[in-house]
């Protein structure tokens, strides 16, 4: 932790900022304060919508759309009768 002084964090998080300002925090939550209370640790809440540079950790969405994607092609190879009725309204089209 000697390494980590300065460091400021941008969450939509709201709790993170929150366990920075409570009095007298017992258990778990004492213990996280008391861990955290030799850091200059700046903890700024910005709302999720306005996060316009999230890292890909935070925001999958990506792999989402993917797996979504995956999971019709395979669920379409599955079911002979769904085949059967997306192949006949194409045709209609």
């Amino acid at each position: 932790m000697e390494k980590l002084r300065d460091i400021e964090f941008v969450v939509d998080h709201y709790a993170l900022q929150w366990l920075r300002s409570i009095k007298n925090p017992q258990g778990r939550l004492g213990r996280w304060s008391l861990e955290l209370q030799d850091i200059d640790l700046k903890v700024t809440y910005r709302p999720g919508k306005l996060h316009g540079n999230a890292d890909s950790i935070s925001r999958p969405v990506i792999n989402f759309i993917v797996d979504q994607v995956n999971m019709e092609e395979e669920s379409k190879s599955r079911d002979p009768f769904k085949n059967v009725l997306l192949k006949e309204l194409s045709l209609k089209k």
